[in-house]
């Protein structure tokens, strides 16, 4: 009975997972977009075009760069989930570190530039809060995994 109530938790686990990389994904998706250098998408986080040719290219790049990153992460992390490969604590913090470096580069480039920051900080906030949601379920799957062993 004990074992059932695990592969409920873990399967809830998992549902949550896939629900907050999802999430995750739109948001990263959307940054991305208002990245482009488009008046369109430019507006859309009520910059105006004099504010967009203050950010310097190569930066924007870089921010772009980890944002793809970042994605590549979760979706490992997805697949290690999805098909029940983490079998333990090793196993956890070879998917995770990755997704956690690329997420603190992130959060050291929203600090570097204080016009960047202040334009995009709501959007890099959620990512960072969405990551660690993401991380404290993946270990309450793994220690649920630990004991059906």
């Amino acid at each position: 009975m004990n074992n059932g109530l695990n592969s409920m938790s873990l399967s809830k686990s998992v549902d949550t997972v896939n629900a907050l990389i999802d999430k995750i994904n739109s948001t990263c998706d959307a940054l991305i977009s208002a990245l482009e250098m488009n008046t369109e998408s430019v507006s859309s986080y009520n910059m105006t075009i004099v504010d967009r040719m203050n950010i310097n290219s190569e930066f924007i790049d870089r921010v772009v760069s980890n944002i793809i990153a970042m994605k590549k992460h979760l979706a490992d992390l997805q697949k290690w989930i999805n098909w029940n490969l983490i079998e333990d604590t090793g196993d956890l913090q070879t998917v995770v570190s990755g997704l956690k470096e690329t997420s603190d580069k992130l959060n050291e480039l929203l600090l570097s530039d204080n016009n960047f920051n202040n334009i995009y900080d709501f959007a890099i906030n959620e990512i960072q809060t969405l990551i660690e949601q993401v991380l404290d379920e993946v270990k309450l799957g793994e220690v649920i995994l630990k004991m059906d062993n």
